[in-house]
């Protein structure tokens, strides 16, 4: 998240987001597909500092933790 935070800073308009079909989905940036969504997109269009785009996560990563706790052998 923060290189491409960074290279949208650098190049602006000139860094654009993938458009083209990718893994057969043609309706949505490949960027979101790689994300799981639109937020960190549209995050960083929007100039959103990194600590906010990573907080975007935080609650499935929360969730994540919680699945897992029971699969932990030690």
């Amino acid at each position: 998240m923060a290189v491409l935070r960074a290279l949208r800073l650098l190049a602006g308009n000139a860094l654009g987001w993938r458009t083209e079909k990718y893994e057969f989905v043609s309706d949505r940036p490949a960027i979101d597909l790689l994300t799981g969504g639109e937020a960190i997109r549209l995050g960083i269009d929007g100039g959103v500092s990194l600590a906010d785009l990573c907080a975007t996560w935080a609650s499935a990563e929360a969730a994540f933790a919680e699945r897992r706790r029971e699969s932990l052998l030690y």
